[in-house]
């Protein structure tokens, strides 16, 4: 898990990009903050697993797919 471009989540960073757009935060912030997030993931993952539905690390792959689903969910917004 977490290692394919889409995957079960994708849905969920689709629609946060898409509920930032709509709270009116800026397409750089939101980038920002998903680039952010995407990096302090694993770290996260690791210190508190039951936080997360699977707690395996995302590979480099997961990540750009998440930034990707955020990215169109933003535009779609």
């Amino acid at each position: 898990m977490n290692t394919e471009l889409f995957d079960r989540f994708t849905l969920f960073h689709l629609l946060a990009g898409y509920a930032a757009k709509k709270f009116g935060i800026s397409f750089t912030k939101t980038i920002l903050f998903s680039i952010a997030f995407e990096l302090l993931e694993s770290p996260l993952k690791q210190a508190n697993p039951d936080l997360f539905p699977h707690p395996s690390p995302d590979t480099p792959t997961n990540m750009i797919g998440d930034t990707i689903a955020v990215i169109v969910g933003w535009n779609l917004g």
